[in-house]
């Protein structure tokens, strides 16, 4: 079994500065003031583990999880999006069977996702957390 693993960490800060419009500065300037500041922190985690079986390969495949947390943050006095939060996480098994000495395998695969979304304001909404299951099994062969 051979495991693996990716991590990652991601900043995004996007800033607008802008003329307020209020006053001047020396010589008549207009003053320039932050419009909008958004942060947007993402991490994301893969774990995978990667196997086979039987003597030569008959059943190989991976099964992993993955991750992700975002978070956003709305500063400054024009708020671009609502500051917020999102969760997702995932399951998946992938898997081959060898048939008739490699020349036919199956192949079948099943993944779950799971994701929460939450926003600060308005303070009347509720978290989303949708989630999708999928899977299928596939024959293959080798073309004439």
């Amino acid at each position: 079994m051979r495991l693996e693993t990716k991590a990652q960490w991601q900043r995004h800060w996007l800033s607008e500065v802008s003329d307020t419009g209020t006053g001047g500065g020396p010589g008549g300037q207009p003053l320039e003031g932050t419009t909008f500041d958004l942060l947007l922190n993402t991490l994301t985690l893969d774990v995978l583990a990667h196997h086979a079986a039987g003597g030569e390969a008959h059943v190989q495949g991976t099964v992993g999880v993955s991750g992700v947390y975002q978070v956003n943050h709305t500063r400054g006095p024009v708020p671009l999006v609502p500051d917020a939060r999102a969760r997702s996480a995932a399951a998946f098994v992938f898997e081959e069977l060898a048939l008739a000495r490699g020349r036919w395998s199956l192949l079948t695969g099943g993944r779950i996702d799971l994701r929460r979304l939450t926003a600060d304001s308005p303070p009347t909404r509720t978290p989303r957390s949708p989630s999708a299951p999928s899977g299928g099994i596939t024959p293959r062969f080798p073309a004439p």
